[in-house]
């Protein structure tokens, strides 16, 4: 788990269940008038130093979220990447949406800068299965990689998804 309460399964479980503590909120000026206008944000996770910085600049952070999330999932089911089969490995993620802070800031680097200065990194690190593709690579998963996109229900029908294959 990398939530708002904590990274870790542990960490998450200790920050919901104790009263005195709560996850870090973030009043966002461009929200206001809108009936929220925070959002809970992840503090204290460096993806650079649990990545390696050659590997965290090749993703967004959602993806880095993910690819963090997903070797806790797979420590904590007690299996072992360098010894499976990665050809019979799949990974599936549902995501509503990609890396949105990036293609804002480079629609904002179009609008102001031109199309010359978007950066060719635009589609690879804002598609929804980027998230699919770095775990898949990290964990040397060699079977079918996809990314599932149905709104709020995304991570359910990926858990389904997962399951059917």
């Amino acid at each position: 788990m990398v939530t708002a309460a904590g990274t870790g399964a542990e960490a998450t479980w200790r920050t919901v269940s104790e009263a005195s503590t709560a996850p870090s909120v973030a009043h966002r000026p461009e929200l206001h008038g809108l009936p929220c206008d925070f959002m809970y944000t992840i503090t204290g996770l460096d993806p650079r130093a649990l990545l390696g910085v050659a590997t965290a600049r090749l993703m967004d952070r959602f993806s880095q979220l993910a690819v963090i999330a997903a070797r806790e999932a797979v420590a904590d089911a007690g299996l072992d990447p360098s010894v499976w089969d990665g050809g019979r490995v799949a990974v599936v993620i549902g995501s509503a949406h990609g890396g949105l802070p990036f293609y804002d800031e480079q629609h904002t680097t179009l609008t102001e800068r031109g199309a010359r200065r978007v950066s060719p990194k635009l589609a690879p690190l804002t598609v929804v299965n980027g998230a699919a593709s770095s775990v898949a690579t990290d964990l040397g998963a060699l079977g079918p990689s996809q990314a599932v996109s149905t709104a709020c229900s995304s991570g359910t029908v990926a858990v389904g998804t997962a399951h059917q294959m």
